[in-house]
């Protein structure tokens, strides 16, 4: 009896997967018309393209199901290691493409595609694998498995993807049983990466200063913490209603992306907000309630690490957009436009599901 309600929960996970991201696919739509119009003469043109990864996401987990359990074991080492091959790839001149200062993307034909996405699952897979193979590893060799993605990663640098693996990793080592000491040694390793990465660039300084002061000099510095400030305020507590945000028109920075929870707070309100955000907790506990039902020591430390992934990402982003933490470019999961985030979190997601084989 318990089983089959676990599996009827387990089900209702990937339901909490697809329903974000067909929100997401709306939203998108709402909000990017008029710039999809003026800069490729296609009003869907960000629906189509993320409706086409959140499918190609979809479609994946038939093929993840029908692979046994002891092939995802054998290949999540090999696949961590190409995963960081490319994130080198990324970094070289000719090979990587370059958006807004940063060498995040690799380009393969006319698809394009961020490795560091992408090393938020082979991370998550490698370490859950490890885990349940040896149930404690050294400090050193977690160490030794987390740090090559980091540095990679910061010389793109994308310090969002640091946090959220340094979450997801010190997640998954502290629930193994490890010393707290270590868990400590982490959570200091953490702050000082953040803060080397935070005042050695001129740009994240001023983000820093539009968390503290977003009124400081709105027409500059603190411009974007300035417009999600005034975004969240016309939302108010009822919204201006679907399709009526006005910062959606070239006020807001990074609307489909970064920003798209501020611009969905503008549009439904504040109590609008705590709804989206409750249900997305309640999938966020489902998660840890599904792991911790499992009997199987890798299905427990990849939920936990899926988990902690999701909630660390939602947690940075939705502090950012309230400024209630330093704007990093996490994108909300899911919901915000991005191809390489969606595809990685459905690939997380159908593989958790087929560890719990329920």
């Amino acid at each position: 009896m318990k089983r089959l309600k676990n599996k009827k929960l387990a089900r209702w996970f990937l339901v909490f997967l697809i329903f974000f991201a067909v929100l997401g696919l709306f939203f998108i739509g709402d909000i990017s018309l008029a710039e999809a119009r003026a800069n490729f003469h296609d009003s869907l043109y960000f629906v189509k393209r993320q409706a086409f990864w959140v499918l190609l996401g979809m479609a994946s987990w038939p093929l993840l199901w029908r692979l046994p359990k002891t092939f995802w074991q054998k290949v999540s080492l090999p696949l961590y290691l190409v995963n960081l091959f490319a994130l080198g790839l990324v970094l070289l001149p000719g090979i990587g493409r370059t958006v807004w200062g940063a060498h995040r993307w690799l380009v393969l034909g006319p698809l394009a595609f961020q490795p560091a996405e992408l090393m938020k699952f082979t991370f998550l897979l490698s370490l859950s694998v490890l885990l349940a193979h040896r149930q404690v590893i050294s400090f050193k060799f977690f160490l030794l498995l987390l740090l090559p993605p980091l540095i990679l990663i910061g010389l793109e640098p994308d310090l969002g993807t640091i946090l959220v693996l340094v979450i997801l990793g010190g997640t998954i080592y502290f629930v193994s049983g490890v010393n707290w000491r270590f868990f400590l040694a982490l959570s200091f390793l953490g702050l000082v990466i953040g803060s080397v990465f935070i005042f050695s660039s001129h740009y994240r300084r001023q983000r820093l200063e539009g968390f503290f002061n977003p009124f400081s000099d709105p027409l500059n510095k603190t411009y974007h913490a300035y417009q999600l400030v005034i975004t969240l305020h016309r939302g108010g507590v009822w919204g201006q209603g679907l399709g009526q945000s006005r910062q959606k028109y070239r006020y807001l920075p990074q609307v489909t992306t970064d920003s798209i929870l501020a611009v969905i707070g503008e549009e439904i309100g504040f109590l609008g907000l705590a709804v989206f955000l409750l249900i997305f907790l309640a999938g966020l506990y489902l998660i840890f309630f599904l792991a911790s039902q499992t009997s199987d020591p890798l299905a427990f430390y990849y939920g936990v690490g899926l988990g902690s992934w999701l909630a660390g990402q939602a947690f940075l982003n939705a502090g950012a957009v309230a400024i209630l933490s330093p704007f990093t470019g996490v994108p909300f999961p899911l919901v915000s436009y991005g191809g390489s985030s969606v595809i990685a979190i459905f690939l997380a997601g159908g593989l958790f599901f087929k560890f719990l084989d329920l």
